[in-house]
């Protein structure tokens, strides 16, 4: 086998046989054979942010000689020289060609820290990687030259990236100085980018206004491969197309949101009534990106019921004055209400006594979700929410084929807290569409302080082996049964599949919701150890007595999801029924009857996402739509 990673040593804390609740340790995590993941992730927000005037940029045309008005660049570090300019990719042993950068001008060059070729041995353009234990954790910078922004003292840093890395950290760094670096401001460029997952070609913005404040006319920023800290020894990270800019007066930014009904990092997409407990973690991250400071800033969770559009709960923070560069953090506990099943959203806002006034209101919101489930028969608990996110779905894939020497003994692991008895019958696995039929699989549970020792030998409860049919591969699912009842009782759990493709020839795989980044321990990978996956494996707990439809009414089809506007809607059954549709604010912006299958024209309606609530005079169902 040949895999690549850092070892990472962490306990659980336990204080019995039972399983416990967790510290959540970091597992390390292993290099796939192949790019398995998509190549599109979701964008943070500010990559669409608009700038003001151009006042310095670069484009590497000449290489580390710079194409800017400042001077050329240089190179700094123990390892500055993996710093390299031209225009091929950032060959090695586990990168290939297509994951070059897709900059606006990469045609002419562009930056790259290529760590996977350094950790190669090359025979003409043929690389081979060397042994795991020769990696090193290449730490290098580029550093620009100095820059006089004296005229633009409130000023927005864009460049365009692409990246990837294992085994450790994100190690991307950009680091703004006025002082030579005696000093600095670090800013992470990793953009939530989970371990082992290319990135897109990303455009990025930060604001350097405080950074720069001491001296703005000796500005200079450097992009630091920090694999000293991160323990990082592959795979590249791409920089081209970078400018300065004046930054708008006003201008608050939501960066980033959460929710996690047990306040451990996890946001779960699926969770049964009896497993809410009393609070609820809320929080997010609001910037002051403008010129100007932002009074009485304030963000805002609104958690809102998509069936009824009525509020549920709330969560804030205030600050008098946020100050350009400052960042405003809400994390709250707030005491939840008795929820009713069905779906939810979670707005995130960023506001201010300025908000009529800014200059990009529409990267103010972030929005989250998740879905209540019921406790008993037709139960489904799940950290993946595959098929009811409110933002762009990506998913990817794990499977037999995409570890060498894993086909038949690959585990895959995904991570449950238990607060109350839970009755668990079956454990339901979404497929890949290009698993193959006849591969086996069992499924288990597990204490987690088995999985965090290695050890996913020794299962609670497991079932028969299971033959994976074209049937199921065609229904995208499968619910595997336990060989009796199994009652969860409190504690801290991992449901378990261990794999077997019979030597390859019936490869399969399961579906990574890779959506929403989650901790690394939510879902894991157990080839010879446990590896972290930190997505959610869609690998859920079931009471599959029912089907999974939580919804009252049921026989509804909407498709195709997400749409460009045009939505075919279907019914098992004939009869009246009514369709509403509601924006994000709660607001009806169509109404129409029908009577059996049709289709629904929205392409009058502005992009985002939308709730299609359906009805008849006994029941209703919510179905969440993106318009693209």
């Amino acid at each position: 086998m040949n895999h690549k990673y850092i070892l990472l040593l962490t306990t659980l804390m336990v204080t019995g046989a039972q399983a416990q609740y967790a510290v959540m340790p970091t597992f390390p995590s292993a290099a796939r054979t192949q790019d398995i993941r998509p190549e599109t992730r979701p964008e943070d927000n500010a990559a669409l942010r608009g700038t003001g005037v151009v006042v310095w940029s670069e484009d590497f045309d000449f290489g580390i000689l710079g194409n800017n008005p400042s001077g050329p660049w240089t190179l700094s570090g123990t390892d500055g020289d993996v710093w390299h300019f031209g225009t091929t990719a950032p060959r090695g042993a586990f990168t290939p060609n297509s994951e070059r950068i897709q900059s606006t001008t990469f045609a002419n060059g562009f930056a790259k820290f290529a760590s996977d070729s350094a950790n190669c041995t090359w025979v003409g353009n043929t690389p081979t990687t060397i042994p795991a234990a020769e990696y090193i954790n290449w730490d290098g910078s580029l550093v620009s030259p100095v820059i006089d922004l004296t005229a633009t003292p409130a000023a927005i840093l864009q460049f365009q990236q692409r990246a990837r890395f294992c085994c450790g950290d994100a190690p991307f760094v950009l680091e703004v100085t006025t002082d030579g670096f005696n000093t600095f401001t670090s800013f992470p460029t990793d953009n939530g980018l989970p371990i082992n997952t290319l990135s897109a070609t990303e455009t990025l913005n930060f604001a350097i206004t405080a950074a720069i404040a001491a001296n703005p006319s000796t500005v200079q920023f450097r992009f630091h491969h920090d694999g000293e800290t991160a323990g990082t020894s592959h795979y590249h990270w791409q920089v081209d197309d970078i400018n300065i800019s004046e930054a708008p007066q006003i201008d608050a930014h939501t960066f980033d949101g959460y929710v996690s009904h047990r306040g451990d990092g996890t946001e779960f997409g699926r969770i049964p009534q009896s497993q809410l407990g009393g609070t609820m973690n809320l929080g997010g991250f609001m910037d002051n990106i403008g010129a100007l400071p932002l009074t009485n800033a304030t963000l805002t969770a609104v958690v809102t019921d998509d069936a009824t559009n009525s509020t549920q709960f709330t969560a804030s923070a205030t600050q008098a004055s946020l100050t350009p560069g400052d960042t405003l953090f809400l994390n709250e506990f707030p005491a939840i209400p008795a929820l009713a099943l069905g779906a939810y959203t979670v707005t995130i806002t960023a506001s201010s006594d300025e908000t009529s006034a800014d200059a990009n209101p529409a990267d103010n919101v972030v929005l989250r979700s998740f879905e209540v489930t019921t406790s008993g028969t037709g139960m489904s608990y799940s950290l993946d929410q595959i098929g009811g996110h409110n933002v762009p779905e990506v998913l990817g894939s794990v499977g037999t084929g995409d570890f060498l020497d894993a086909s038949d003994d690959l585990y895959c692991l995904t991570y449950f807290p238990i607060i109350n008895d839970l009755d668990v019958d079956a454990i339901e696995v979404v497929l890949d569409a290009s698993s193959v039929a006849g591969g086996l699989m069992r499924v288990s549970l597990h204490d987690s302080t088995n999985i965090d020792a290695d050890d996913p030998f020794s299962p609670f409860i497991e079932s028969d082996d299971y033959e994976i049919t074209a049937a199921d591969i065609s229904n995208g699912s499968v619910n595997v049964p336990l060989p009796n009842v199994y009652t969860m009782t409190p504690g801290a759990y991992f449901a378990g599949v261990v794999m077997y493709s019979n030597a390859n020839a019936n490869d399969f795989a399961i579906v990574d919701d890779i959506t929403i980044p989650q901790p690394g321990i939510a879902s894991a990978i157990f080839i010879d150890q446990v590896f972290s996956n930190g997505e959610a494996l869609a690998i859920r707990l079931r009471n599959a007595s029912v089907g999974i439809d939580e919804q009252s009414l049921k026989g509804v089809g909407i498709y195709p999801n997400p749409s460009n506007g045009i939505l075919n809607i279907t019914f098992t059954e004939q009869g009246n029924y009514t369709v509403e549709v509601v924006n994000i604010l709660g607001e009806t912006v169509s109404t129409i009857n029908m009577n059996g299958a049709s289709v629904l024209d929205l392409r009058n309606l502005a992009k985002g996402v939308y709730n299609i609530r359906v009805s008849n005079n006994d029941a209703s169902t919510v179905q969440r739509v993106v318009l693209n």
